[in-house]
């Protein structure tokens, strides 16, 4: 290290006595002593020093950072002195007789697993040194030994004569006396110590695989209770337990159950069934456990007994019955199996003795207990299983009989019941079974013949087991029912059953069984007769009967009927009368008549309007008597009315129907009034000029009776002539009611006209332009103050440039206090002067009334211009070190210039003028102007690239230190600028020699970060260093730092070479030889400083015998 030669504060004789305090030591008489004492000139120092060959210089009292802080002190100079020969307790000297203790050496039992930590601690009274433990070990008992060791040594320091030392070793292997450790340490002195032999006792490998694993019992059996046996094989230490586990092999030493025994395990009782492996491994004394040597054999249990099954053919009948012998097949299944012990099936017939069979045959009627059980390889007994069964292959006797004889002609006339009876003495339980003309069979004791037909019987017998007796087969016939005798008449049937015409009458009997023998009929209580048809000729109502008999006897009941014939039409009716007679305008008419006489009576009435009738049915039929009420005309008018009847039969006659019948009367329409307005219309209804309105009525049919009006909401006013007259000359809007009535009684609705009347144009106050100072779209809103006028204001009409010449000499726009929309014509840019009047929903328009407004519209498509000036860069390469000023000016031949703005870097537009920015970076600047029509420049129209550096970089020394041993040293610096900044371009590195000294260039404009300097020895240099970055910017003040150059060349004190000393100038004296060890001479050297000179010392030797 180096220190400031200029500080007199730490060359003081006082301080270097506190920092370094001066002792004296006494050593062994084998050491050599060499006692150097200063004079008054440095402050009092003794130092031991230990020489070697060849020569070296070791100061051993004070440590080398002081005596390098000593040698750059001033008036202070170290003189040593060689101390020759070896040291005892030296690496090459003969062992000194000390003793170390070995004690607490761990492990101090066996070890079971490897790495083995082996601890002992060393106690040495002179103390132990750091500079060499180890350890060897001995597989072979101390046969022979390894090397020194030191992989995995650890040393635990606890104070200067106790050590405790720690080594972790894999080389041993299993055995209980040929696995030795030593260790060796250092005493004071150096002197080596080695430990005796410490035994490891390492058991680290389970116990192998059990040999000759065998079960009991070894087959199968009915009782989980297991044991197994083994031979334990060789281990270094006994086994003391085992483990099992059943059906897989273990995955972890206690993977399994643990039992402490030798050569065995029993009480093993498996949860399941079957061929279960069991794995068996073994722990030694050491807790070892070997699971990867595991073994296994086999345990059979089988605690479950076996299912059996009995399988009959045919099937068992739902009854339990069969028809036939039966054949029965058994088996069984075990579960665990074995192809080697299948399960039998035992069985016992009716309580017969038991007999293991796999098919068994019936034969023999009658009802059978099977009883059957299966039984296993360890005679697993299976529950006792009972199928009973019974056997009848015998049908039953069967007997069908009916309850009477048929007549004499074969046919039954009256339902027949039929017995079933049917027997058995085996099965028992028979039944009987019919069917009639092959339909469904049914069963039942017997059945009765209800319904006529004839029949084929078929019946039979079965009993409970499903035999069946032969079919019995009849036939019977049977017809329990008269005949039935219809009728039909052939002729024209009219209204209400009555015919209209000649009728022949056919008779129609039916017997769908044994059919029919004979018909008969009479006429109004006449004799009968036989036959099925005859004639009805004459007018009139008659009474009818007929009958018929079947083939089987049965005589049909006499039917009645009656038959109605009218075949003339009734005569026509009189004393016609319609109701009201006179003109009505309620559209509902009676008509009434009398009525002549009818033999099948008058039904109705047919009657039409306007024409006479062609046919006796083209009319309307209304039914009654002799009147129609609330007859409606089909339309407005007067018509004529036809009318003839109709009787109950349906006969009409339309000739009857009187020509000059009654008329219908009907007005149902209300007079119309027309109103007619003479005057000048202008717009939306409005007249212009006065008003004459005259009303009209016209009714085409019952005529006009009265006209009523009134004006303006006054009194009700009468006219009989159905017309009137009215003037309106006032303006304003007026208001006509007006309706007429008809004779008939129809009144028309109240009608309304409104006569508007409005002679005055509008007169705009003012006008507005909106937006007032210009638009870049020929679109401009014109606004005015409300204005009062009669029929309203409606709009505006513009002209542009010169006055109107007329009422329409311009554009119209609709609106009441505005209008949007309009549109400088023709479009051109510039001011223009606008003239504006007004119209009103009337149509009045006076175009003497227009405002002017001069240069008010204002219409512009171009943007402005601008010219920018920015300031030129004042800093180099383009940059600026200072705020950049633009100087900024537009002008607009339009609307004007509203702003000129600005924007950075894509940031918001903002206003200014003049424009100052000195942010540091890089920024892209546009300006543009935008004018009162809201035309704006385009965004690049100025667009500036501006790079502002205003912040000087800044640098610093690097250098490690200040003390430099060799004049010619390295300076080393580094510099920085902002992440804005322009960057680095060059460094200026000025020097200065010793305080007082002025600064001087050394490096300009330099782009190094290291030079070599050739310094002098025992000055302090003084650097200066400014970075200067690419804009200009020079830092404003520099770093600074000192270098000490070290008075004298450095010297072998670790060599003992001294010749590189400087020795010339006042280091001359420095040098020089003194008496050394055993009579010699050895060069010394006094160290001092160029302003203080040498430190002279004496000295004086005294070298031990």
């Amino acid at each position: 290290m180096a220190h400031d030669a200029n500080d007199p504060a730490l060359a003081s004789p006082e301080v270097i006595a506190d920092m370094f305090p001066v002792y004296e030591t006494d050593l062994s008489a084998s050491d050599r002593e060499h006692e150097v004492r200063s004079n008054r000139v440095c402050p009092p120092v003794t130092a031991q020093c230990g020489y070697h060959e060849p020569p070296r210089w070791a100061i051993l009292a004070i440590p080398l950072f002081a005596l390098m802080l000593c040698l750059a002190l001033p008036r202070l100079s170290w003189a040593a002195m060689p101390i020759d020969d070896s040291p005892v307790g030296s690496l090459n000297s003969p062992r000194a007789l000390q003793e170390v203790t070995w004690s607490n050496f761990t492990p101090g039992d066996w070890v079971t697993s490897l790495p083995v930590a082996c601890s002992v601690t060393a106690v040495s009274l002179s103390g132990l040194v750091e500079i060499g433990d180890g350890y060897s070990v001995s597989t072979d008992g101390g046969a022979s030994w390894s090397g020194w060791l030191t992989d995995g040594l650890s040393t635990t320091v606890l104070d200067a004569n106790t050590r405790r030392i720690t080594a972790s070793v894999r080389a041993f292997g299993d055995s209980a006396t040929q696995n030795l450790i030593r260790f060796r340490t250092y005493e004071t002195g150096n002197i080596e110590a080695i430990s005796s032999g410490f035994v490891v006792q390492v058991d680290a490998t389970a116990p192998g695989a059990p040999q000759g694993l065998a079960a009991t019992p070894s087959g199968w059996t009915g009782t989980a209770n297991f044991s197994v046996q083994w031979t334990n094989p060789p281990d270094l230490t006994p086994v003391t337990a085992a483990w099992y586990k059943l059906n897989s092999a273990p995955i972890s030493p206690q993977d399994g159950i643990s039992v402490t025994t030798t050569t065995g395990i029993s009480g093993i009782a498996p949860a399941t069934d079957g061929a279960i492996p069991v794995y068996v491994w073994l722990e030694d004394a050491h807790g070892l456990i070997g699971h990867g040597n595991a073994v296994s054999t086999t345990l059979h249990l089988d605690t479950t007994s076996p299912v059996s099954s009995a399988t009959p053919a045919p099937a068992l009948p739902a009854t339990r019955w069969y028809t036939t012998s039966v054949d029965i097949q058994f088996a069984a299944t075990d579960l665990p199996e074995d192809p080697l012990y299948p399960a039998l099936v035992y069985t016992s017939l009716n309580g017969g003795v038991w007999t293991p069979l796999t098919q068994m045959n019936v034969t023999a009627e009658g009802s059978h207990s099977l009883r059957y059980q299966g039984r296993d390889k360890v005679n697993n007994i299976e529950a006792t299983k009972t199928i009973t069964f019974s056997i009848d292959m015998t049908p039953p006797t069967f007997s069908l009989a009916a309850g009477r004889p048929p007549n004499a002609s074969g046919w039954y006339t009256a339902s027949v019941p039929y017995t079933i009876a049917v027997s058995d003495s085996l099965s028992g339980r028979p039944q009987g079974y019919y069917r009639l003309n092959e339909g469904v069979w049914q069963t039942g004791t017997g059945f009765t013949l209800v319904t006529d037909g004839v029949y084929r019987i078929e019946a039979y017998g079965k009993d409970y087991a499903g035999n069946r007796s032969a079919t019995v087969t009849e036939e019977v016939r049977l017809d329990a029912a008269a005949p039935v005798t219809g009728w039909a008449k052939d002729g024209t049937l009219g209204d209400n059953e009555w015919y209209v015409s000649d009728v022949t009458v056919r008779l129609l009997p039916t017997d769908n069984v044994s059919g029919i023998a004979s018909t008969r009929y009479r006429i109004n209580e006449t004799e009968w007769k036989t036959g099925l048809q005859f004639l009805m000729a004459d007018d009139g109502i008659y009474n009818l009967s007929f009958a018929s008999v079947d083939n089987a006897g049965n005589e049909e009941a006499p039917v009645a009927r009656s038959l109605k014939i009218d075949t003339v039409a009734p005569a026509a009716p009189t004393a016609i009368q319609v109701v009201p007679s006179a003109w009505t305008n309620v559209n509902a008419f009676d008509v009434t008549w009398t009525a002549p006489g009818d033999l099948s009576g008058v039904a109705g009435a047919y009657y039409k309007l306007d024409e006479a009738p062609t046919g006796p049915r083209d009319g309307i039929l209304v039914t009654g008597t002799n009147r129609i009420d609330d007859l409606a005309a089909p339309a407005d008018g007067s018509h004529r009315l036809y009318l003839w009847l109709r009787d109950g039969a349906g006969n009409a006659d339309h000739t009857t129907a009187p020509a000059q019948g009654p008329l219908l009367r009907y007005d149902g329409a209300a007079p119309v009034t027309t109103i007619n307005l003479d005057g000048n219309l202008g717009s939306n209804g409005w007249y212009r000029s006065p008003v004459n309105a005259t009303l009209a009525t016209a009714d085409g049919l019952s005529g006009v009776s009265a006209l009523r009006y009134r004006e303006d909401g006054g009194e009700w006013k009468l006219t009989p002539t159905g017309s009137a007259s009215f003037l309106y000359d006032e303006a304003g809007v007026h208001t006509l009611e007006y309706y007429a009535e008809d004779v008939a009684g129809n009144e028309e609705a109240v009608k309304t006209r409104v006569v508007k009347v409005d002679y005055t144009a509008p007169v705009p106050s003012q006008v507005s332009v909106l937006p007032e100072k210009g638009s870049a779209t020929n679109s401009f809103r014109l606004e005015w103050p409300p204005i009062e006028d009669l029929s309203g204001v409606t709009g505006a009409y513009v002209k542009f440039g010169s006055p109107p010449s007329g009422p329409t000499d311009g554009t119209f726009y609709a609106g009441a206090t505005a209008v949007d929309g309009v549109a400088v014509m023709p479009e051109e840019e510039g001011r223009h002067t606008a003239y504006v009047w007004l119209a009103d929903a009337a149509g009045n328009v006076d175009h003497a009334t227009a405002v002017i407004l001069p240069d008010a519209v204002c219409y512009d498509v171009t943007p402005p211009t601008t010219v920018v000036t920015p300031d030129v860069p004042s800093g180099l390469d383009g940059w600026y070190v200072e705020p950049v000023r633009f100087a900024m000016s537009a002008v607009d031949a339009g609307c004007g210039v509203r702003e000129i703005r600005y924007k950075v870097d894509g940031g918001p537009w903002a206003s200014a003028e003049p424009l100052v920015f000195g942010e540091d970076g890089r920024h892209t600047i546009l300006i543009s102007a935008v004018d009162y029509a809201g035309n704006a420049e385009p965004e690049d129209a100025h667009v500036y690239n501006v790079a502002i550096d205003r912040t000087p970089p800044r640098a610093a020394f690097t250098t490690a230190g200040n003390i430099e041993t060799d004049p010619g040293f390295e300076v080393s610096w580094s510099g920085w600028d902002s992440g804005n900044g322009s960057g680095l371009a060059s460094y200026d590195v000025e020097v200065r020699d010793g305080y007082d000294a002025p600064w001087k260039p050394w490096l300009q404009e330099t782009s190094l970060t290291t030079a070599h300097f050739d310094g002098e020895r025992g000055h302090t240099h003084f650097f200066r260093i400014f970075a200067r970055d690419r804009a200009g910017n020079r830092q404003g003040e520099g770093g600074i730092t000192r270098v000490l150059v070290q008075p004298v060349l450095n010297g072998g004190f670790d060599n003992g070479i001294l010749e590189p000393w400087t020795k010339s100038g006042w280091l001359f004296w420095a040098v020089g030889s003194v008496p050394g060890p055993a009579g010699g001479l050895t060069q010394a050297v006094n160290l001092g400083s160029e302003d203080y000179g040498p430190c002279f010392f004496e000295y004086s030797a005294r070298i031990p015998q």
